[in-house]
């Protein structure tokens, strides 16, 4: 099956579930709206829409910049500074486990009404899947290719560049997959509990005005832009580990793994998966 044909079977088949949905359950517009009144607020209200979406998409990719530029320190620190590893190996685990509903508190009375708290929700949630991968990736280099190389007397940086980060580089892009489409749900989280302005200050704002409407487009977009970012993660492994892109994953898979996740996406995005 081509890309296409999962494209356009993915598209009609949520169609059908979704008015079958709202047939079988009689479901009030207030409640299910179906897709056609979903296109119209989007098509009516589409400034509103992407302002939002750009508040939304800039936290996300500043957020994830800096989860990236933390998790690469701290995994050549830990690889170097095994001291430092085991110094900070339990409070990465702590902040990793804290519930984001305390750690939102908590910023929020801190950095008061302003981007920062946002972008750090998103750090928090996004850079321990890239410092566990990337970690492990470096655990996971033949002992025997890095002998070798130390016969060959090659210096540290040496055996970093043409050992340790080839290594590493697949488990890094794997993590991508789910550190970048996570990063969008992490600034529609951050915005559902302080912001007024962005994705989820729409869903807020949708379920307090009861305005279903405007509820499903916001959710959309964001199913949407997690896509988006997974078929980015896509791209960036096609240019950092070419070699290993067509045996992995055939090219007519892209669609159906990229459209798979959609649902997830709105599910996480709704009101019941965010709310705390």
């Amino acid at each position: 099956m081509n890309s296409r044909t999962a494209l356009l079977l993915f598209l009609v088949s949520v169609t059908v579930i979704w008015y079958g949905v709202i047939w079988i359950g009689q479901l009030a517009p207030i409640v299910l709206p179906p897709p056609h009144l979903v296109v119209v607020i989007m098509a009516k209200e589409w400034s509103s829409l992407l302002y939002n979406t750009a508040v939304t998409l800039g936290t996300a990719l500043t957020g994830y910049f800096f989860a990236n530029a933390i998790a690469i320190l701290l995994a050549i620190s830990f690889l170097y500074l095994g001291w430092l590893r085991s110094l900070a190996t339990p409070w990465v685990i702590v902040i990793k486990n804290l519930p984001i509903v305390s750690v939102a508190s908590l910023l929020i009375i801190t950095f008061g009404d302003s981007p920062t708290p946002r972008i750090l929700v998103v750090i928090l949630i996004c850079f321990h899947p890239l410092l566990a991968n990337l970690m492990k990736g470096f655990e996971e280099v033949d002992p025997n290719l890095l002998s070798r190389f130390q016969t060959l007397h090659a210096t540290s940086w040496q055996r970093f560049r043409y050992v340790l980060l080839p290594n590493a580089l697949p488990y890094y892009v794997a993590a991508h997959e789910i550190a970048f489409t996570s990063s969008i749900i992490a600034a529609v989280i951050a915005e559902f509990f302080f912001s007024r302005q962005g994705l989820g200050y729409l869903l807020t704002e949708a379920m307090n005005d009861h305005r279903g409407d405007r509820l499903w487009a916001a959710n959309v977009i964001i199913a949407l832009l997690s896509a988006a970012a997974y078929l980015v993660s896509r791209w960036l492994e096609s240019i950092l580990i070419p070699w290993r892109r067509e045996a992995k994953y055939p090219p007519q898979a892209n669609a159906l793994n990229c459209f798979a996740i959609l649902p997830g996406a709105v599910w996480l995005s709704a009101p019941w998966g965010i709310a705390p």
